[in-house]
């Protein structure tokens, strides 16, 4: 590929390099000049004019050409990504991109010097640049005796010496006014740089952050709000309250039920009742509980109770009961649970407890909470109580992890709440995507060669600087950024690889993903605000 592009990469270079101007040019010199001495005499006598090039208009032919040649690679690479698929496009990605930085860093670099040698040795003779004469020694300039040009001492006979005249000098005043002047230019165009790279850089970020989050997000927080947090949840006050609305609304919410129309629900296991998002497992339901011998506190590490206990929260077993009602009444740690703290309104709950999980037809759940309900699963000792849910809906390609937390405090008051979260682990898969992230991670480095020179310059005063720590705070957090996101996609490939195998058929906790996926948010947050 590099050697076919080679030959035409040439001749659009020649065609540049052989454009004629428009208009004449002036070297520095001859404008210096000209500038100082309204009489300058100028002799073209011996003028070389440059052969073989183009007329000025064909610049516009050479422009048609580039913007030709990357038209047609972009649609060559759409149409072949097209072609192959999600994988091959993917693989192809990574092969473009691998080849452009060996371009850069290696196959350009030797091209370049290998072709200037080749030019230097065998193609060009020494004092023949055809273009420098023209631009800069074809001109006979008229000076005075009292002045002489002390850069061109071999081509002296091209200088015509008049007779004295007093030279007119700057005084100290415009110096040092065309010295401010100048610094003030100086200064203006390096703030003028430095604006247009943070406009650029925000518009990085900005691409970078909001291609994290999925369009149809809020769409999909505000339909699960409204599917499952209806009246009867936010009017909870007491215990069998909150036991109505688990065994009426709650789960029959969870189960895919019959049509608008009464057909039944066929091909929709493993789904809600809206017919849109899938279980991914089945849902947890989860307490956690003061000891029965301490007075009634709220909740807190050194109080909550890890023992085992039997049906009725008894030391003996009376009745026989199923699988599900006697493991409700067992302590699980977070361990086994593969569950992490949630922090609420009144506190922050640990990943242990003791777990009910939803598991069966519509029918045996409803037995099962009954159940449940007449044994005092929750009672004055209960605490918190957390259903927790995932979720995908195919159609938006988005995971979803959904919490349920009923406080209850000492006073006797329940307050409750619920959260969802939306996860696009498909973020950053597009080219345009790639591309964004791939220059912002660019500009990084760069600030961070900045603040490096800033270092080594002001030494310890760096570190009395305000902006200092802002700008090692971006730094800091876009690095982070990329290494929580490296984490998140392997986590999505573990968790679509498991929902795979097992059809969706085995619980996934999405809360962990939850969390990082705040952080990766707070992190680009921050970047955002500075």
């Amino acid at each position: 590929v590099e050697v076919f592009a080679l030959i035409p990469s040439l001749l659009l270079v020649q065609l540049f390099r052989r454009l004629r101007s428009r208009r004449q040019q002036l070297s520095p010199l001859r404008q210096a000049l000209y500038l100082m001495k309204s009489n300058l005499e100028i002799k073209n006598e011996n003028k070389q004019k440059l052969r073989r090039t183009f007329p000025w208009w064909c610049i516009f032919i050479a422009y048609g050409l580039c913007i030709l040649f990357a038209g047609l690679s972009i649609i060559f690479i759409i149409a072949r990504g097209i072609e192959f698929g999600d994988d091959k496009t993917q693989k192809w990605l990574i092969s473009i991109l691998s080849g452009f930085f060996s371009s850069i860093f290696l196959t350009q670099p030797l091209k370049i010097i290998s072709l200037a040698i080749f030019f230097a040795f065998f193609c060009r003779k020494p004092n023949d640049d055809k273009e420098a004469n023209e631009y800069l020694n074809d001109d006979q300039f008229a000076l005075d005796e009292d002045e002489e040009y002390l850069h061109s001492i071999k081509n002296k006979f091209l200088f015509i010496y008049r007779s004295p005249v007093r030279a007119n000098r700057l005084n100290q005043d415009e110096i040092i006014s065309a010295r401010d002047r100048r610094l003030k230019e100086v200064y203006m165009w390096s703030i003028l740089r430095e604006i247009f790279i943070y406009i650029c850089f925000l518009s990085l970020l900005c691409i970078v952050t909001y291609s994290n989050h999925h369009p149809n997000a809020f769409l999909q927080v505000n339909h699960l709000r409204k599917y499952f947090l209806n009246s009867d949840y936010k009017k909870i006050s007491t215990i069998n309250q909150y036991w109505n609305w688990l065994e009426n609304s709650f789960v029959e919410n969870i189960h895919a039920q019959q049509w608008y129309n009464g057909d039944a629900a066929r091909n929709l296991s493993g789904y809600i009742n809206d017919k849109s998002n899938r279980l991914i497992g089945w849902v947890t339901m989860r307490q956690l509980r003061l000891k029965s011998q301490s007075c009634q506190y709220d909740y807190s590490s050194s109080n909550e109770d890890k023992q085992s206990y039997q049906p009725g929260w008894l030391n003996e077993t009376i009745e026989t009961y199923s699988l599900s009602i006697s493991q409700s009444f067992q302590y699980q740690s977070s361990k086994d649970l593969d569950t992490y703290t949630y922090v609420g309104d009144h506190g922050s709950y640990p990943g242990s407890g003791y777990i009910y999980e939803f598991r069966g037809r519509l029918s045996d759940l409803q037995s099962n909470l009954s159940q449940l309900h007449t044994l005092g699963w929750i009672d004055n000792q209960t605490r918190a109580v957390i259903i927790e849910l995932s979720l995908y809906n195919p159609n938006a390609q988005l995971f979803t992890s959904g919490i349920f937390l009923m406080e209850i405090l000492s006073t006797g008051g329940m307050y409750p709440s619920a959260r969802f979260e939306p996860m696009n682990f498909d973020a950053f898969t597009s080219t345009f995507q790639l591309i964004s992230i791939f220059v912002y991670m660019i500009m990084i480095l760069y600030f961070i060669w900045i603040e490096i020179r800033l270092l080594k310059k002001l030494k310890w005063n760096y570190f009395q600087r305000c902006w200092s720590y802002i700008e090692i705070g971006i730094i800091v957090c876009s690095w982070t950024s990329v290494v929580l996101y490296i984490w998140r996609y392997k986590e999505c490939k573990r968790i679509g690889k498991l929902f795979k195998e097992t059809n969706g058929y085995v619980y996934i906790n999405l809360q962990l993903a939850s969390y990082v996926n705040d952080i990766l948010t707070y992190l680009f947050a921050f970047c955002c605000f500075f």
